[in-house]
């Protein structure tokens, strides 16, 4: 066995997500990358890069711990990462968002699709099924 292939980040797992009150698959399905691949590292590291800037600026000109949001920066991490993990995503047809069509799968739709108040439920899944190193791992391999 090659270890160094056990799990491969940058596949996607298709995500079926689940209706928030009947556990029931919705017909939306995303197909997500690992939260520890590259494109998450890097978001992750964006995001953080911001924020040390921002809490830099803040001591710069006196500010106190009291002044720096730092709770904030813990979901700002997950929510880039479950951005950028979303690689593409299919809709059952008649599915609809806001009423029209689905919208074509790019980075901002599905940060409006994920950030959307009355959609974080659906964050919250790919946040799961990102972070979750099983949906990642080679079946070879966990059967070796």
């Amino acid at each position: 066995m090659d270890l160094s292939c056990v799990v491969n980040y940058d596949e996607t797992f298709p995500l079926e997500v689940l209706h928030r009150a009947t556990g029931e698959p919705t017909g939306l399905v995303l197909h997500v990358a690992s939260f520890e691949s590259a494109d998450a590292d890097k978001a992750e590291r964006m995001v953080t890069n911001e924020r040390l800037k921002k809490q830099f600026i803040a001591q710069q000109t006196g500010a106190t711990a009291e002044d720096i949001d730092f709770a904030g920066a813990e979901y700002d991490v997950k929510v880039e990462k479950a951005i950028v993990s979303v690689k593409s995503w299919d809709w059952a047809e008649g599915l609809t968002w806001k009423g029209k069509a689905p919208p074509e799968c790019t980075a901002s739709n599905v940060r409006a699709v994920l950030t959307d108040s009355n959609s974080r439920w659906i964050l919250g899944q790919v946040i799961t099924a990102g972070s979750r190193i099983q949906n990642f791992i080679k079946p070879s391999a966990t059967n070796a």
